[in-house]
C-alpha cells in the first residue's frame, strides 16, 4: 500500500516537473516578445516629429498657431495650396442629408411604420414578394394623398429623394467640353463618355418619336370619333 502511495507521488512529481518544462519555452518566448513590443514602442515614441504633428494640425484650418509654435515650412505651404487650389463638390442636398428635427408624432409614425415593415431576413430569397410589397405601400401612399387633396386636407409628407435614385448614374448627359482633367487624359474614358451620349442622344430621340406619335394618335381620335 505505501509503494503505491510512493509511486503516485513520484509520477505526480514527474508530470508536474514535465509541466514546469514545458512551461519555460513559453515564458521565455513571452519575454522576448514583451522586449520587443517595448523597444518598438520606445523606437516610434524616439521618432515623433512634434513640429511636423503641429504643421498638420494647423494646416486643416485658417487658425494661427499659438506663440511659441513652430511651423514645417515645406508641410504649411503643401497644405496651402491644397486648400486655395481646386475645390470639391458634393451632390449633397440640405433637404435630405441635412439633420432635421423631428416632432414626436413624425417619431411615432415612424416607429409603427418600421414595425409593419418585414425585416431583411424576412425578405431573403423573395424579391418579387418585396417589389410587390412596395409597390402596394406606394399606391397606399398616393391614395391617402389623392384623399387629403380631395378633402382639402393636408396630404402625408413625402420625403425628397435624390435625382439619382431613379436614374443611371453615367457621363451621357455631360458635354465633352466639361468633363474632369483625369476623364479627358485617358482615350479609354472619353470614348466610354462618347458612347454614352450616343445613348443618351438616341434615347432621347425615341422619347420625342413617342411623344410625337402619342400627339398624332390623340389629334386623330379627336377629330374623328370625337362626340358631337
Amino acid at each position: 500500500m505505501h509503494a503505491k502511495i510512493d509511486n503516485e507521488v513520484n509520477m505526480a512529481g514527474a508530470s508536474h516537473n514535465s509541466d514546469g518544462a514545458a512551461a519555460r519555452p513559453i515564458q521565455a518566448a513571452l519575454s522576448s516578445l514583451r522586449a520587443k513590443i517595448d523597444t518598438d514602442r520606445n523606437e516610434s515614441l524616439a521618432a515623433f516629429d512634434p513640429v511636423a504633428f503641429d504643421s498638420i494640425i494647423y494646416q486643416q484650418s485658417r487658425l494661427r498657431p499659438p506663440p511659441g509654435v513652430r511651423l514645417s515650412s515645406r508641410i504649411a505651404k503643401s497644405g496651402s495650396t491644397s486648400r486655395n487650389g481646386e475645390q470639391a463638390y458634393l451632390p449633397v442636398n440640405p433637404a435630405i442629408h441635412k439633420m432635421h428635427k423631428r416632432s414626436q408624432h413624425w417619431y411615432k409614425e415612424k416607429c409603427e411604420e418600421i414595425k409593419r415593415r418585414p425585416s431583411r431576413k424576412a425578405w431573403f430569397g423573395k424579391v418579387g414578394a418585396r417589389q410587390r410589397w412596395l409597390r402596394a405601400e406606394e399606391e397606399k401612399l398616393e391614395r391617402s394623398r389623392q384623399e387629403a387633396r380631395h378633402h382639402a386636407t393636408m396630404p402625408p409628407f413625402e420625403p425628397p429623394e435624390p435625382r439619382c435614385v431613379k436614374r443611371i448614374l453615367d457621363f451621357g448627359d455631360v458635354p465633352e467640353k466639361e468633363l474632369p482633367e483625369h476623364v479627358h487624359s485617358n482615350p479609354a474614358w472619353l470614348k466610354a463618355c462618347a458612347w454614352l451620349r450616343k445613348c443618351e442622344e438616341q434615347t432621347a430621340q425615341y422619347q420625342r418619336q413617342a411623344d410625337k406619335s402619342k400627339e398624332e394618335t390623340e389629334l386623330y381620335y379627336k377629330k374623328n370619333f370625337s362626340a358631337g
